[in-house]
């Protein structure tokens, strides 16, 4: 049995996670701002945030990888659609986000970009995908042993 260092209930334990996903969206929000603040207010290259810039990327995708593991977000509710709208979205976040980076202005140079781009997000949406289907299991294997 785990021993657990604070009596809450589920009320407070409900509370808890509210206050947490609250503050952690709003840090993620917060780094956004400061991003774009040292972009275009500061006009700081790249590479004196890219810290930053890594930071909230890995954070984003780790929370995504951990909903859909643990349940968060389910198999049921994606729907091939959304999947290619997700993907779509990707795509064009990741296009925006190379040609202000980059400060690509040639549109050819930008297409050879969306090629690398398109790949990339195909990779990260398979992966998204497994994560699910492999959180759909571990959630019906706990169930099925219940």
């Amino acid at each position: 049995m785990i021993k657990k260092k604070f009596n809450m209930d589920e009320r407070n334990i409900n509370i808890a996670r509210k206050v947490l996903s609250r503050l952690y969206i709003a840090t993620i929000w917060m780094i956004v701002v400061d991003i774009f603040y040292r972009t275009f207010a500061l006009r700081q290259r790249p590479d004196q945030y890219e810290d930053l810039a890594i930071i909230m990327t890995v954070n984003v995708f780790l929370l995504l990888g951990f909903l859909l593991y643990y349940g968060g977000l389910t198999l049921d509710k994606i729907k091939p659609l959304k999947v290619i709208l997700f993907y779509i979205g990707f795509v064009v976040l990741g296009t925006i986000f190379t040609a202000l980076k980059y400060r690509i202005t040639d549109f050819q140079a930008l297409i050879g970009k969306v090629v690398i781009i398109a790949s990339i997000c195909a990779i990260m949406v398979a992966l998204f995908l497994i994560i699910a289907y492999l959180g759909k299991r571990r959630v019906e294997k706990e169930i099925s042993e219940e």
